[in-house]
């Protein structure tokens, strides 16, 4: 990386600390404005924080390897995942504001009452928050950005890595929900920008997209998987069973 390409990323970095400290003040009026946003986020914000959040660092390896090895078809492994979104956008979240929870775990004790309410809402605290949270949320999508890191600016692993949170924990720390949600409206743009140029810059150096849909084989194009050999090895009974696991599978 040159100079400019070091001035570019801490200009990045600086700025989005700067709106981490922008909503300090804010988030500190309370516990509902530091977890919750004080329940005023627009739900444009909300929704491109929520989508933000899951293009994260390692999302784009993820899916470059799924295309690489099985085709877009294999990507309906999470387009499948847009249905119940969906429902919980358009059925639950009307409720989840009407129960005034703060965290997922609150709704247990609502629900369910007695000891048992109280166990579940202690376990749903420790596996959520600490296993499967630290490790989707954070392990994960560190460890991706450590590889990026790594190839384009020379890193080892443990300094991208301690990098990455120390920039992640100045804003999200200092600013709660108000900063984080706002951050990260920042960075899609500058995501949603990137892919594009991106995009353009790779089907122009393979020739155009005459050039590109001819060297891709048919079998890695297609959006549904080969036909097997009897009916429930079809594409369509496979989609279907992507479909019927959301039920349990989608823990929202």
């Amino acid at each position: 990386m040159s100079l400019v390409d070091w001035l570019v990323v801490a200009a990045y970095c600086v700025l989005v600390v700067a709106i981490g400290l922008l909503f300090r003040k804010r988030a500190g009026r309370g516990t509902g404005d530091y977890f919750v946003s004080g329940r005023k986020l627009t739900w444009w914000v909300a929704g491109t924080s929520m989508a933000a959040t899951a293009w994260a660092s390692d999302t784009p390896l993820l899916v470059t390897g799924y295309v690489r090895k099985h085709g877009i078809w294999f990507n309906w492994q999470w387009w499948s995942l847009a249905i119940s979104t969906m429902l919980a956008v358009f059925f639950f979240s009307r409720l989840w504001r009407r129960a005034k929870v703060l965290t997922e775990v609150e709704l247990a004790e609502l629900r369910y009452s007695g000891p048992s309410a109280a166990f579940l809402r202690g376990f749903k605290a420790v596996y959520w928050g600490l296993l499967f949270n630290c490790y989707v949320t954070g392990a994960w999508p560190v460890n991706g950005l450590a590889k990026v890191m790594s190839v384009s600016a020379g890193w080892s692993k443990w300094n991208a890595v301690l990098f990455c949170v120390a920039v992640g924990m100045s804003y999200g720390v200092a600013s709660g929900m108000w900063g984080i949600a706002v951050a990260d409206l920042v960075e899609m743009v500058f995501m949603v920008a990137g892919a594009l140029l991106l995009a353009w810059f790779a089907v122009n150096a393979v020739g155009g997209l005459d050039a590109l849909v001819a060297r891709v084989p048919p079998a890695n194009a297609a959006m549904f998987p080969e036909a097997g050999g009897d009916v429930m090895n079809s594409p369509f009974w496979w989609i279907v069973g992507m479909l019927a696991v959301q039920w349990w599978a989608w823990k929202n």
